[in-house]
């Protein structure tokens, strides 16, 4: 099965510029520091998204994103574009989700009358 990134690809062979690099990597590092479990959700999310043969594993995923020149443990290798894709998908996949919990917890009025609390502030708790 074809994956679901079936995108325009450049006709040039040139790799993945370096910044292009660094900042996928460093959006992964912000999500992973949102969500404690968002590899395991990222591997699964390849299943989804049929990107099994570009991320079969977690350490396939440690492998492309380890082609980051910032990383210690760098891979001298290039990204190629249908790997940067992968993780662009993995990312905005990732990101939708976190902003659907987000939006909800970050919305006091919601939670409030969910749980029948007021919002009041002037109050001082009763200790």
């Amino acid at each position: 099965m074809s994956p679901a990134i079936a995108l325009d690809l450049p006709a040039n062979e040139l790799p993945c510029p370096r910044e292009v690099r660094i900042w996928i990597d460093q959006l992964l590092v912000a999500i992973e520091a949102l969500d404690l479990q968002a590899v395991e959700a990222m591997i699964e999310m390849t299943k989804q998204h049929h990107l099994q043969d570009l991320v079969p594993n977690r350490v396939g995923l440690w492998r492309l994103r380890n082609t980051n020149p910032l990383r210690r443990n760098y891979q001298r290798r290039e990204l190629s574009w249908l790997e940067l894709k992968s993780l662009v998908c993995l990312t905005c996949a990732m990101a939708s989700q976190m902003n659907t919990i987000c939006g909800y917890w970050s919305r006091p009025s919601s939670r409030c009358r969910n749980k029948n609390r007021s919002l009041r502030t002037d109050s001082k708790p009763k200790l």
